[in-house]
């Protein structure tokens, strides 16, 4: 994005701001993610580098959140280019590869134990 505001979409029209100054603006307390009940990680090629992923893990850690991470690198772009995946895993969460294991097919079924193993 070219704005001064680099939005990440949290679910339906609930947005995170991180503002010209590194400081995150929830528009109000509904809109937090901390009021779902699990955390899906789409890893790809550089999701490692982003420090606003590792600060949502960390909130949805301390919030008790269901985790888990999936790694999409090896969905095709449209050029039929694919990217490795970094070495970002979140300790004791399940990480699921969504083409070798039919993520299309089975990320309902993950989320469901996240959810679970998170008491949720």
């Amino acid at each position: 994005m070219t704005s001064r505001h680099d939005a990440f979409d949290t679910g339906g029209t609930n947005h995170l701001w991180k503002t010209r100054h590194s400081s995150l603006h929830w528009p109000d307390d509904k809109s937090s993610p901390y009021s779902t009940s699990v955390t899906v990680v789409l890893i790809g090629a550089t999701t490692n580098q982003s420090k606003w992923v590792k600060y949502e893990i960390e909130q949805s850690i301390k919030h008790g959140n269901g985790i888990l991470t999936i790694d999409i690198s090896k969905i095709a772009d449209l050029k039929g280019n694919t990217t490795d995946c970094c070495s970002l895993r979140v300790p004791s969460a399940p990480h699921y590869l969504w083409n070798k294991e039919n993520g299309r097919e089975n990320l309902g079924k993950w989320v469901e134990t996240a959810a679970k193993a998170a008491g949720k």
